[in-house]
């Protein structure tokens, strides 16, 4: 009896080795293909976003390009520099530089704060002069003009990204020496929503 229950007991453990333990290794192979294929797909989905931004950027940068040409621009900044390097974060649609028809405007908006633009800063407007423009092997871009106005000069510096339309401009006072840095994003004036203060300089 104990000899035969013993078989019994080798020849059930045989059978499961047989049937059982194939069963457990492919769901273990299963298991395996399907955290590859999610890994391929994350990748694959990746890339994807990858190359749309890129595509958006190329569009945008060619469209800032050809502001640029047309002097039609506004350069929304989202951080203003000081002279001293310290930053500010700002509203990109009351902190710009743009030129149209033949205007250029400067404008600062601290809100919260007093300012002869009544918006916490101040707007110059002036006539651009001394414009040039240039485009390095990098596709990266300079514009630079002096905007003349009734009560102060300044010279705007501009540079644009080759690869997006990623910009930043330097704004010299040309008697004072003050020195002022905006960086954001440059874009045709129809795709602009920025707000000028009626109470320019």
């Amino acid at each position: 009896m104990v000899v035969a229950r013993i078989i019994r007991k080798y020849m059930l453990l045989l059978v499961l080795s047989v049937f059982v333990l194939p069963l457990t290794a492919g769901n273990n192979n299963d298991q395996k293909k399907n955290r590859e294929q999610q890994k391929e797909e994350r990748i694959k989905k990746r890339q994807e976003r990858k190359a749309e931004r890129a595509a958006y950027d190329r569009e945008m940068n060619e469209r800032a390009l050809e502001a640029l040409k047309n002097s039609d621009f506004v350069l929304e900044a989202h951080t203003v520099y000081n002279r001293w390097g310290d930053s500010f974060h700002v509203q990109d649609h009351l902190n710009f530089i743009s030129l149209t028809e033949e205007e250029a405007v400067l404008q600062l908006a601290f809100c919260g704060y007093g300012g002869p633009n009544g918006l916490g800063g101040i707007t110059i407007a002036g006539r651009p002069t001394k414009v040039e423009m240039k485009q390095d092997k990098k596709g990266n871009t300079r514009y630079k003009m002096v905007v003349m106005g009734p009560f102060l000069n300044v010279e705007v510096l501009l540079t644009l990204s080759g690869s997006s339309n990623r910009a930043d401009a330097w704004v010299t006072h040309n008697t004072r020496g003050g020195r002022l840095h905006f960086s954001g994003y440059l874009k045709q004036t129809g795709d602009s929503d920025y707000y000028v203060s009626g109470l320019k300089y």
